[in-house]
This record gives C-alpha cells, structure tokens and sequence, in this order.
C-alpha cells in the first residue's frame, strides 16, 4: 500500500474547505506556492544532450530538458540530485519530431545510479510522449508498477488526454523528495499543473501500490 504523507494531506483538506467558501481562489493559490517552491533559480545554466546515457549530474545547476525548441526546466541540489522541474506549458511529442519507424526521441534512457535495480525504471519526469528528453535530468529510478501502470502512469495518461482532445496543460511544476542526499532514488514525488484552467494534483510514493 502506498504510503500516506499526512501533512501534505490535511494540507490539502484545509484548502479544499477555504475554496468551497470562496475564501481562497485556487489558481492564484497554485502560483503563490509553486513561486515559493522554487529555490533553484539562481542555478547555474549548463546543456545537457538529449540522449546521453551518462547518469552523472552536475550539482546546483539548471539544464532544458524539453525537446526541441520546448522550454522545460530541471534543477539540482547540492549533491546533484534531481529535486525540481518545472515547464510554463507541456506540448505533446509529434511525429515529425522523431526518426522514421521510431516511437521515442532516445533509444535509451540516462543511466541513473538505482536503475540498474529489477524493480526500478529509467522513469522519464515528463514523458517523452509530452516531450521530454532521456538524458539524466529527465530521469529518475522510478517503482517499475508506479512508472508503467500506477500513479506516474495515470498522470502522464490524463495529460495526454487532455492534450489530445486540444486542451491546454500549463504551470507545470514537480517537487521531488529523497530520503537522505546519499542516494538518487527519490522516495516522493508531487506534480501539479493547470489543465484547462483547473488545477491538478498528483502525489505518490516511489512503492508499488
């Protein structure tokens, strides 16, 4: 069973209550925290190709992983661990962005230390059907259920959907938590985004369900 992280859940009932009474307008209280949720900004600026498979990261620094002329943007900490993403808008993967007979942008992902676990996926934090990049700042060592059919997957589901059917997915923001800064296996992960004016949640542990 998946872990409950009570804080972010209480958290989340309070501004469930403040909106139903109109105290609090939820878009604007999306922007408000995810401005402070930031404390990368000051990183610094280094590219990244998109398809190394070198599972090394530079630390404190900010790097596109957005295919394409897309401006989707990974930060680390210290220690070189991948901690935020976030992109002004998402855009699907198209067909004359790939090679002839090929599904995705890479033929393999960035070996990250962790992926090379049985249990644990080369998991793309925006996928490459939603145009990101298979290189290290893009992937994370990811619950192989969580990644091909539990949380990750229903999320990168319902962004596609509404991508498909013309929606609009901006202000998309990712907060990724680790249990200690000795490892590159995230044990938390929190999405949020603005899908056709709403704002939408995702938070799931790094477990099988």
């Amino acid at each position: 069973m998946q872990k409950m992280n009570w804080k972010k859940v209480i958290g989340f009932i309070i501004v469930v209550i403040l909106v139903g009474f109109g105290v609090l307008d939820p878009v604007d209280l999306f922007t408000q925290q995810t401005s402070l949720t930031n404390d990368y900004t000051n990183n610094r600026v280094i590219n990244q190709e998109a398809c190394s498979l070198s599972g090394k990261r530079e630390a404190n620094v900010k790097v596109d992983i957005g295919y394409g002329d897309r401006e989707y943007y990974a930060y680390t900490n210290e220690v070189g661990q991948l901690v935020y993403v976030e992109a002004s808008e998402i855009r699907l993967q198209t067909d004359d962005e790939l090679a002839e007979g090929k599904k995705r942008y890479c033929n393999d992902e960035a070996k990250v230390p962790g992926t090379e676990s049985s249990t644990l996926d080369e998991g793309h934090v925006i996928a490459d059907s939603l145009g990101g990049v298979g290189n290290a700042y893009n992937i994370t060592p990811q619950d192989s259920y969580t990644n091909r059919n539990g949380a990750q997957a229903e999320m990168e589901r319902f962004m596609r959907e509404t991508l498909y059917n013309n929606g609009v997915i901006t202000d998309f923001k990712a907060v990724i938590e680790y249990d200690n800064l000795q490892t590159q296996t995230p044990s938390y992960y929190s999405y949020e985004m603005i899908a056709d004016g709403q704002y939408k949640q995702f938070d799931f542990a790094n477990e099988s369900e």
